[in-house]
């Protein structure tokens, strides 16, 4: 399981009081690989403002499509433990980004784990996907 960094352990007791709350939607997109590759992310949203400039939007969709890129060319069945490596990988590069981009972050990984074809928990955060999905949207 991924350690937080000590500055992201404040998020992940906001996270977890925000779940208990019951606030958020947990929606999540089922979505292919090559759908989340061409998906153009970091769209504004009634609840994201976006990046701060569309040179950070180009740096943080070219950092979550490297990691689809290279779970796409894992041998299948894929290795869990491989996906999970990169995409522990993908967090730490967005962790001096803006909050809001980090947490955009957090569903893409979810997104991406999912469409690499795993039900199970990805195991990136200290509390369930899910309830990061609940706690972002």
């Amino acid at each position: 399981m991924m350690k937080l960094p000590a500055n992201r352990m404040m998020l992940n007791f906001m996270m977890i009081f925000v779940v208990m709350s019951g606030c958020g939607t947990g929606n999540i997109e089922n979505n292919s690989l090559d759908e989340l590759l061409e998906k153009n992310k970091f769209q504004p949203t009634s609840m994201y403002t976006g990046p701060t400039s569309s040179k950070e939007k180009r740096i943080l969709n070219d950092i979550v499509n490297d990691a689809i890129i290279y779970i796409q060319r894992l041998e299948e069945p894929r290795n869990p433990a491989l996906v999970r490596n990169r995409l522990q990988g993908l967090l730490l590069q967005v962790d001096y980004f803006e909050t809001a981009d980090r947490d955009q972050t957090y569903i893409y990984a979810i997104q991406i784990w999912r469409a690499a074809g795993f039900s199970e928990e990805s195991g990136l955060f200290d509390i369930s996907d899910q309830d990061v999905l609940d706690s972002i949207e």
